[in-house]
């Protein structure tokens, strides 16, 4: 059985891109040592994040990368009949082999609206692994909406409550999405150093909002400063 794993990032910060981040996960006879270090990203310190993700990375060919996509002209299909499972899968060894990191903008975030971004990003994610891998089973964090594009065919999906929490294949995508997001959020302070952008990465902490009454940038999320701004 082999597994794509996916998760979210920045769904509730009030600036910045919303990432979504998909793990291939191929079933092996052994799971390498890191991977059973692998937690929900926000129960980790970013150095050990990093670390993980370098573990990660030394294993792939590739260089791990977020890209920013442009919003599908597709319309979205009916959501599946997942069920949000309680109970965990069966215990099974499998190897990281590949990842995808996608993001919208917050101009797409105003424009489509966060869960029809976060839809797109995940049904991308799937849609060109089941053109690279052929099938697999999907497993989701609860959080995740549970749409794809009709081009896309079924696959046996599961949602999970605190997936990223419970599951190792979930918590690497959640620490993948939290990295380059964060990184990406940090390197906004050269541009706009007074919003210290990499002491919150987007969200709508005091020091924040305090900063919103006078100024805001590109990276904000109008449609999330309405409760905010007068």
């Amino acid at each position: 059985m082999n597994i794509v794993a996916l998760d979210e990032v920045g769904r509730g910060a009030i600036s910045g891109p919303v990432v979504v981040a998909g793990t291939f996960w191929k079933q092996s006879l052994q799971t390498p040592h890191w991977v059973n270090q692998i937690k929900d990203s926000k129960q980790l310190t970013p150095r050990f994040r990093e670390k993980l993700l370098k573990d990660f990375q030394n294993t792939l060919s590739q260089p791990i990368s977020m890209t920013f996509e442009s919003y599908p002209e597709e319309k979205l299909v009916a959501s599946f009949n997942l069920q949000k499972n309680s109970d965990g899968p069966r215990a099974f060894k499998a190897t990281p082999q590949d990842v995808l990191c996608l993001a919208l903008s917050a101009q797409d975030v105003d424009e489509k609206g966060i869960w029809n971004c976060i839809q797109a990003l995940a049904a991308s994610i799937i849609s060109q692994f089941h053109q690279k891998y052929g099938a697999f089973d999907i497993w989701m964090d609860g959080s995740l909406p549970t749409k794809i594009f009709k081009d896309s065919q079924t696959l046996p999906q599961k949602t999970f409550i605190k997936g990223d929490l419970r599951f190792k294949e979930i918590g690497l995508s959640s620490i993948v999405a939290k990295v380059l997001r964060d990184s990406y959020m940090t390197k906004l302070d050269s541009e706009w150093p007074r919003f210290m952008f990499s002491r919150h990465k987007g969200y709508g902490t005091a020091f924040h909002r305090s900063i919103l009454k006078n100024e805001i940038t590109r990276e904000h999320r109008k449609t999330f400063l309405t409760k905010i701004l007068p």
